[in-house]
Formats: structure tokens, C-alpha cells, sequence
């Protein structure tokens, strides 16, 4: 990174709730008690991994948290079999806005392919996915990464993005909010 990273929360002072509200109210970004909640519940827990968090983390969580207001459905898991001889094939585990828990398995050219099926069958819908970039939001080890995913469905097309420090847990997360866009459209659609 070619920028100076602000650092924010460090091992000696670690995330708080009066902390974290100054931080989002320096980004200019207004959000709702479940979004804040959303915001500091994946902040401590990106500081359990990695215990020094930069302003440039919390300005990606809040751009996760914020892109939809209400999300359809949401990754509780994700697990990858891969190998020199086996073909690459993964397990979704999503919670639906009812409370229900689905889980599926996908087989694909790639992990990612795989993760990408699985939650197209998980959530009842196909898209075409035109484009998928992953890049580092921070530096060092546990480095924060972007995925940004653009997907087309019935000519609509929808970009996301997502983070995390797991490359596939990142794009699984974009590939869900994009679908979970067009769920929401689709509802709207519906409603009008």
C-alpha cells in the first residue's frame, strides 16, 4: 500500500461502542442502531484475528454493512474441498430472512465457481457473473480484502462488494449481497 494507513483500534485499546461511533461519524455516514450493531459486531471480530485496526477497515465494513438495508439472506458458512486429483466443490450454509438455515454443495472449475453455484441453488435464482476483482484494503498478514463482484440477471446488472481476510469468504459475501440486491428489487418490483 502506497498510502500511510491511520491506525485506530491497537492491541493496547481495543474496539468500544464510543470509540467505533466517532470513527463512522468521521466517514459522514449515518446509520441505523442494527447497522451500527452489525459494524462493531464484525470489527471486534476482525480485531480477534488481527488486533490492530486501521480507519481504511472500518470505512470497508461500514460500505458492507450499508449497501442494503435489508438482506434476504446471510453466510453463516462456507466450506471448501479441494485438491490435486479432486475437482473444487463447496458447502453454503445461509440464513434466510424467514430464520430458516439452508445449506447446499456445488462443484465447479474453481473454489470460487463452486461457492458461486452453491449459493445460486441455495437461493432459487441463476445470474451471470461479468466480472470479479479481489484487492487488500490494509497491509500485512491478516490484510482486509475487497471483493467486488458484477453479476447480470434479466439485463439488470448489479455490483457488490464485500471484505474480508479470507479471499473466498470475501467474494461468497459479494456474490450474496448482489443476489440479495436483486431479491430486493424483484420484491419491490412485485409490491408496486
Amino acid at each position: 500500500m502506497s498510502k500511510q494507513q491511520k491506525l485506530i483500534f491497537t492491541g493496547e485499546m481495543g474496539p468500544t461502542p464510543d470509540h467505533l461511533h466517532a470513527q463512522t461519524a468521521a466517514l459522514g455516514v449515518v446509520l441505523t442502531d442494527v447497522q451500527f450493531g452489525e459494524v462493531l459486531e464484525t470489527i471486534n471480530e476482525l480485531y480477534q484475528v488481527k488486533q490492530n485496526i486501521y480507519f481504511e477497515e472500518i470505512a470497508a465494513v461500514v460500505d458492507e454493512v450499508t449497501q442494503l438495508v435489508e438482506q434476504p439472506a446471510r453466510l453463516l458458512g462456507l466450506q471448501i474441498t479441494l485438491g490435486k486429483s479432486l475437482v473444487p466443490s463447496a458447502t453454503v450454509t445461509l440464513k434466510t430472512s424467514e430464520g430458516k438455515q439452508v445449506t447446499t454443495e456445488a462443484a465447479g472449475n474453481s473454489s470460487m465457481d463452486a461457492i458461486f453455484s452453491a449459493i445460486q441453488h441455495a437461493m432459487h435464482m441463476r445470474v451471470f457473473l461479468s466480472d470479479f476483482n479481489y484487492g487488500t484494503v490494509t497491509p500485512g498478514i491478516n490484510a482486509l480484502g475487497k471483493a467486488t463482484v458484477t453479476v447480470e440477471h434479466h439485463g439488470q446488472h448489479v455490483i457488490a462488494r464485500a471484505y474480508s481476510t479470507d479471499i473466498l469468504e470475501a467474494g461468497a459475501k459479494a456474490f450474496l449481497i448482489a443476489l440479495n440486491k436483486i431479491e430486493l428489487n424483484r420484491k419491490e418490483q412485485f409490491r408496486s
